[in-house]
């Protein structure tokens, strides 16, 4: 009875990030510095396995309550569910633990803004030297897209500046001949996009402001093609986890105007994300969600996106996407408060698709 009553002790007592910090060891983190982070954010840890730039560690941890935390190696798919043994800390430790964490929290949030500003100043510089026009590149030919102002090349690479609602440069994506994408480092992407075809941050926004809809696509190429097939202004997301930022963000600065989310159809990806996080966007905004409506022999092609559709037949990329451009422009907040409802509706063409809130709710928490 007394061994029994010192182990209990022992794990009572325990600290719950010491706990935490097993859990990610036993999965091949490497637990070092400040993590585990116990905040309820997203992080990421490396393991020996990991290449330079590689944190195949994903974790998050809660101190609320009984500590508790998930962790996955993304590598080996290895999975942990954690929650603590005992209380572990007392409330006054609880407490305390807490303030250090959220002062650690504010710390890095204030020196990550800092970076993010010396970049923004750097590719506000870099691309000032660059020389003004347009060039034409592989990556163009091989999309089928024309060169566009506002998106310079450099050494053969495509540079797709990203900028917040405000207009202020944040970072740069670089895309290669072969299709190759990466943004510049230490940037912010979050919220930020591109609008296709306009030569500075400002004019991109007065194209925005005159439209009565605004389309918002994943990448550069589809953006493009949204914009010269469904004949309205269009701004590159970037990528899927970038469309809901950027939605929220146009529509709090134009509230009024119908937004179309162009999303991709990523039917050979487990839960379709570019699908899911289509539909998450409109939902968030009164907007409407359409996907290219893609025969079998498409997607077995590969085909997912406008642009590949516009590659194969333009005349049916131009229909659907002019079809739901017209309806965002003529439903207006009529659609919106249909879609906010959760009622569900397939457009006669098929691409164009809104779902109930369960439904999306569903597939995202697979995509946890």
């Amino acid at each position: 009875m007394a061994k029994w009553k010192i182990r209990d002790q022992q794990a009572v007592t325990l600290d719950p990030r010491a706990e935490f910090a097993e859990v990610l060891r036993s999965i091949g983190g490497i637990v070092e510095g400040e993590h585990p982070i116990m905040d309820g954010e997203a992080h990421r840890l490396r393991t020996e396995k990991d290449k330079r730039g590689e944190a195949a560690i994903f974790y998050r941890a809660y101190l609320d309550g009984v500590s508790n935390g998930y962790a996955e190696n993304n590598r080996t798919k290895e999975v942990k569910r954690w929650k603590a043994r005992g209380q572990g800390l007392s409330a006054e430790q609880r407490n305390e633990l807490s303030a250090d964490l959220e002062k650690k929290r504010y710390e890095r949030h204030r020196q990550e803004q800092e970076r993010f500003e010396t970049t923004a100043n750097r590719l506000s510089d870099e691309l000032r030297a660059l020389p003004s026009g347009v060039g034409k590149t592989r990556y163009h030919e091989a999309k089928g897209i024309e060169p566009l102002e506002g998106a310079p090349v450099r050494n053969g690479d495509l540079l797709v500046p990203g900028y917040d609602v405000e207009g202020k440069l944040w970072t740069v994506q670089y895309i290669k001949e072969d299709g190759t994408k990466r943004f510049a480092k230490d940037s912010r992407k979050h919220g930020c996009f591109h609008v296709v075809d306009a030569a500075t941050a400002a004019e991109g926004l007065q194209k925005l402001a005159i439209s009565p809809v605004i389309a918002i696509a994943e990448g550069y190429a589809t953006a493009t093609t949204v914009a010269k097939y469904g004949n309205v202004p269009a701004v590159a997301a970037f990528d899927s986890g970038n469309l809901l930022a950027v939605a929220t963000a146009l529509h709090q600065r134009w509230p009024d105007k119908g937004i179309v989310l162009a999303g991709d159809d990523d039917h050979k990806l487990e839960n379709n994300p570019g699908r899911v996080k289509a539909l998450e966007a409109a939902l968030a905004v009164g907007g409407a969600a359409v996907l290219p409506n893609l025969t079998t022999e498409q997607r077995e092609k590969g085909m997912t996106d406008f642009n590949d559709l516009a590659l194969e037949n333009g005349g049916l990329a131009k229909q659907q996407l002019e079809q739901a451009v017209l309806r965002a422009r003529q439903q207006g907040q009529g659609k919106t408060g249909e879609i906010a409802k959760g009622v569900r509706r397939q457009a006669t063409e098929g691409q164009e698709v809104y779902v109930p809130k369960d439904a999306i709710r569903q597939s995202m928490e697979l995509t946890r």
